[in-house]
């Protein structure tokens, strides 16, 4: 699988690591569901979001 930059964003905290921890993929849709879910997997966090392009 290609090199993928996934951000990690803590919701309801504004302290680092003390919130739930959630994985954001910004150009979600480069990558197939299969490829997603794969991503997900291998993060671990609780939330994972892939943004898409809806232009």
């Amino acid at each position: 699988m290609k090199m993928v930059t996934v951000h990690h964003y803590d919701a309801f905290s504004t302290i680092p690591n003390m919130g739930n921890p959630a994985g954001v993929v910004v150009e979600g849709d480069q990558y197939s569901e299969i490829e997603m879910q794969a991503i997900a997997k291998q993060v671990g966090f609780n939330f994972f979001s892939g943004c898409l392009d809806t232009r």
